[in-house]
């Protein structure tokens, strides 16, 4: 692993020349690093192991390298921002905009949703499209030892259905063995009645590849008023917000996977980058625009979501076994709910913090004490090695903050949904972190 590493280092002749200075026994041969062949066995295992598994130089560079690399590198402090700072009341309005109101439990108290008359009907027509009979067809992808089907087998068993699939929909992301790109020239080779395949390329652009190989951006490639001659696979991190008009008939497969919620599996998975030539809509089954009105969907789901859908069969209502289009929205409904809890002690704890900093300033503005505005921005954030291991009596059986209970906007929303556990917030944000030092000039 350090040789590897070491090749990918910008100057790796300098790094080296470090790791066999002190090295009196290091043969003449491998005293240049333009010496040492990792692809040959015998060397490996009879000079380079024995040589530099205990080099002091060389364990410095692991460590620095994997065990403590510089992105992982603490701060003693930090400051802190969540959604609640957007939307905290101040004289101008915040407005947003939501495709779903599923999440809408997540929202911070100081900011409600509020669907349009026209609009409260949505999600049960969304269901109403789902739960059509053309709709209600679904298969276990598990293998016969209870193995996870590979993704050649999946795109073998799509080309085998009648009617024939043109779409896949990875919401589950269940096609792991590819890239987006082999995915496409694999299935295309399945098929060579179809003249092309349409995907996300790693540049998240939308890519057309035709059956000789050769790759042209969609937004200029003919086949782009030509899906009814294309195969179309959109995976996990494309299945929210890609507007294609796939032609009458067009039948998709979807895939399930852990954790699957009813949001995610009507309108696709939350992603954050933008084509500049496409119109980015709501994507998951109905990116399908016309399901209910020609085009269709069919399900199919690992072993572990089969029976995760299975055990909440009502009783008396699984007789025969199959599984139905109405299973599965039940599933992806308990698993939107228990979504929706794992997340509330985040809210919470987010809550409590704005909470604490939106005080700060209020007491600022009427006493001027920059002292109270440091010690409620300012947070610790680095930790020792005891405070990140070290397990504690009782731990994970944490109740919620006392803190949190004397705030009644934060206590009645968790009360409501059950919840009763607090959490380490530390363990689900994102931090934003210079990586390349600026240096100060004085103009």
């Amino acid at each position: 692993m350090c040789f590897d590493l070491l090749a990918k280092l910008d100057n790796p002749e300098m790094e080296y020349d470090h790791w066999v200075e002190l090295g009196h026994d290091i043969p003449l041969a491998l005293c240049q690093l333009n010496g040492v062949n990792t692809e040959d066995d015998t060397q490996v295992d009879e000079l380079l192991i024995p040589l530099f598994s205990r080099n002091n130089k060389v364990v410095d560079f692991y460590l620095s390298h994997v065990v403590f690399p510089r992105a992982a590198r603490e701060f003693p402090s930090k400051l802190p921002t969540s959604a609640w700072d957007l939307v905290e009341d101040k004289k101008n309005l915040t407005t947003g905009f939501s495709g779903t109101n599923d999440n809408r439990y997540l929202l911070p108290t100081s900011i409600t949703q509020e669907d349009p008359d026209s609009e409260l009907g949505t999600n049960a027509l969304v269901l109403q499209h789902l739960l059509g009979p053309e709709n209600d067809h679904y298969e276990c992808t598990e293998g016969e030892n209870g193995e996870r089907e590979f993704s050649t087998a999946l795109l073998q068993r799509l080309v085998q259905h009648d009617p024939e699939i043109r779409v896949l929909l990875d919401i589950g992301a269940q096609m792991l063995e590819f890239q987006n790109e082999e995915l496409a020239r694999y299935w295309l080779s399945l098929r060579q009645d179809v003249l092309a395949a349409v995907f996300f390329n790693d540049s998240d652009h939308l890519t057309v590849v035709t059956q000789d190989g050769k790759i042209e951006p969609f937004i200029s490639s003919p086949f782009n008023r030509q899906l009814e001659k294309c195969v179309v696979y959109l995976d996990d991190a494309h299945t929210r917000g890609t507007d294609l008009s796939f032609p009458q008939g067009t039948r998709a497969a979807v895939t399930l996977g852990p954790k699957v919620t009813k949001d995610r599996l009507v309108q696709g998975k939350q992603i954050d980058c933008l084509e500049r030539y496409l119109t980015y809509r709501d994507a998951g089954c109905m990116r399908m625009r016309q399901l209910g009105k020609g085009h269709s969907v069919m399900f199919f789901a690992p072993g572990e979501v089969d029976r995760r859908i299975r055990s909440l069969f009502p009783d008396g209502m699984a007789s025969d076994g199959r599984v139905r289009v109405l299973d599965v929205l039940r599933w992806t409904m308990h698993e939107t709910c228990e979504d929706i809890r794992h997340r509330l002690p985040y809210w919470a704890e987010q809550g409590l913090d704005h909470h604490k900093r939106f005080a700060a300033c209020k007491e600022y503005s009427t006493t001027g004490n920059y002292e109270v505005l440091r010690d409620a921005w300012l947070q610790p954030e680095s930790r020792s090695l005891e405070e990140m291991y070290l397990v504690a009596p009782g731990a994970g059986t944490d109740i919620l903050s006392p803190e949190i209970t004397c705030i009644p906007s934060l206590t009645e929303r968790v009360e409501r949904l059950g919840v009763t556990q607090s959490v380490d917030v530390r363990m689900a944000e994102e931090q934003e972190r210079e990586v390349n030092h600026e240096i100060e000039r004085v103009i």
